[in-house]
């Protein structure tokens, strides 16, 4: 089971300043792998805080950012038909 699903969103917001950094440094490293393994990460925390994520992606680029929001979407459509909407 992974971290962020075994967490409360109120456990999780306090913990986003200890990993985050670390996420985000991953996000460029050059094994696809890893940096895949960072997008279903950051769309797991996006998905479970919804736009109160956002303030906190502000640092990716905004293809990395489109990433993320996409993936989560799909994620969110296939799981409920709601889509997540970073812009709201």
């Amino acid at each position: 089971m992974r971290l962020v699903e075994r967490l409360s969103q109120e456990e999780l917001l306090t913990q986003l300043s200890s990993f985050l950094p670390a996420l985000f440094d991953s996000f460029s490293n050059q094994s696809p792998d890893v940096r895949k393994a960072v997008v279903i990460c950051l769309v797991d925390i996006y998905i479970m805080l919804g736009k109160a994520f956002v303030p906190y992606l502000e640092s990716l680029s905004s293809t990395q950012l489109r990433l993320v929001t996409m993936y989560a979407n799909r994620i969110t459509q296939t799981r409920s038909g709601a889509p997540v909407d970073a812009n709201q």
